[in-house]
């Protein structure tokens, strides 16, 4: 396939996803670590973006604010969570917030 606007050839996802051995316990650890850790993209609700981000901010909930990046991206925060604690805190600053 060619894609002329961004100049590539090929499948959508070559080179994006690769195979790995994983054969130490550690580095099995790590991997389910960076999976679990991996952010969550939320919308919230239309033209409201940013006012639920700065109101998280307001409560020492750190969340990226993904509005005006892209259109596709309109009123979507990305959500980083680390651990059940930080989870517990997040859902309840959003449940004020909302």
């Amino acid at each position: 396939m060619l894609y002329r606007s961004r100049q590539r050839v090929g499948p959508v996802f070559q080179g994006r996803y690769k195979s790995i051995v994983v054969d130490k316990e550690s580095y099995l650890l790590e991997l389910c670590r960076y999976v679990v850790l991996n952010p969550v993209r939320a919308r919230v609700s239309a033209g409201r973006g940013v006012q639920v981000f700065e109101s998280l901010k307001g409560r020492g909930v750190l969340v990226k604010c993904l509005h005006g990046s892209s259109p596709l991206l309109e009123d979507c925060l990305r959500v980083t969570v680390g651990t059940p604690d930080e989870n517990r805190a997040f859902l309840s600053a959003l449940r004020a917030v909302l």
